[in-house]
C-alpha cells in the first residue's frame, strides 16, 4: 500500500503495532502538477516489495512541470490520445488562438501517453527560433542526437526517429514554418 505525504501525516502516529512507513522519495506522478512524495506501508500480511513506481521519472521524457492541474479538457485530451494512437497519425496539428492552451493540452496529451511510448516523449519549445535553418538542431538537442562528420543532422535525426516509437511535441512552429519540408523529410523516414 502506498501513501501519499497528507496521507502519511493523517497515520504515522497510530500506526498498528509491528506496521511501519517507509519514505519512497518525491516522484513526479501523472496528472499531479508538482512531485510528491510517497510512503510504503509495511505490514507483515503485505507484500513489501512492488514494481517500480509508475512516475514520469519511469519514461524517458523532458516534459516541463506543470504550475496547476489540467481541468475541464478531458474530452479533448481523450480526443488528441484517440487520434495519436491510430497508426495512420504521424503528424497532428493543434490550432487556435494564442493563449487558448494549445501546449498545455499537448503536454497533458504527452504525459497521459507515456505508457504507449516505450521511446518516450519530448517537447522542443521553438518559440525563440527565428530562423528555419535552426529547427533541425533544436530538435536534434531535444532529443539528444548529434552529428557526424559520416552524416548529415537530419540523416541523423531520421535514424533516430525512424528506431522509435515515441512522441515529439514541437511547440510553437509557427515561429519557423519554413521548416515545414524538413518536418516532411522526417516524417518520410517515418513511413519507409
Amino acid at each position: 500500500m502506498l501513501l501519499s505525504l497528507p496521507a502519511q501525516e493523517l497515520v504515522r502516529d497510530q500506526l498498528p503495532v509491528g506496521t511501519s512507513l517507509r519514505d519512497l522519495g518525491e516522484h513526479r506522478l501523472k496528472d499531479l502538477f508538482r512531485p510528491e512524495r510517497v510512503y510504503q506501508l509495511l505490514a507483515p500480511e503485505l507484500p513489501s516489495e512492488f514494481p517500480p513506481l509508475r512516475t514520469l521519472e519511469a519514461y524517458r521524457n523532458n516534459l516541463p512541470l506543470q504550475p496547476t492541474p489540467l481541468i475541464g479538457r478531458e474530452k479533448e485530451v481523450s480526443e488528441v490520445c484517440d487520434l495519436l494512437r491510430g497508426e495512420e497519425t504521424r503528424l497532428l496539428t493543434l490550432t487556435g488562438p494564442g493563449g487558448i492552451g494549445k501546449t498545455r493540452l499537448a503536454l497533458q496529451t504527452a504525459a497521459d501517453l507515456l505508457d504507449d511510448l516505450p521511446d518516450g516523449a519530448f517537447f522542443a519549445p521553438l518559440a525563440t527560433l527565428t530562423e528555419a535553418e535552426l529547427f533541425l538542431p533544436a530538435v536534434a538537442e531535444t532529443l539528444g542526437v548529434r552529428e557526424t562528420a559520416e552524416q548529415p543532422l537530419v540523416e541523423s535525426l531520421k535514424d533516430y526517429l525512424g528506431e522509435r516509437r515515441l512522441l515529439l511535441l514541437l511547440d510553437n512552429f509557427e515561429q519557423v514554418l519554413e521548416a515545414a519540408p524538413a518536418v516532411t523529410e522526417l516524417l518520410g523516414g517515418l513511413l519507409g
